[in-house]
């Protein structure tokens, strides 16, 4: 099977996005409760997984929550 990467800018920043299991657990270490696609109905939870994304692709990254919701743009989310 193959693994689905796609590699992206953000904010300057190139990174290889990817959904696995540590994405997943990283989304609930940030959200605080456990990962259910019904959540991501929420910009909240929308936003917990694109940061539990960034930093499963890169941990020393420069881009936060606050950035990335005060300074990405809509065709780079």
């Amino acid at each position: 099977m193959k693994k689905e990467v796609t590699s992206i800018t953000l904010l300057g920043e190139e990174l290889s996005i990817k959904f696995n299991l540590a994405v997943e657990c990283a989304y609930e270490k940030i959200a605080g409760k456990p990962f259910d696609l019904n959540d991501l109905v929420s910009q909240t939870s929308s936003t917990a997984l694109y940061m539990a994304a960034i930093l499963e692709s890169k941990p020393d990254t420069e881009i936060t929550v606050e950035r990335l919701m005060r300074e990405a743009t809509g065709p780079e989310i």
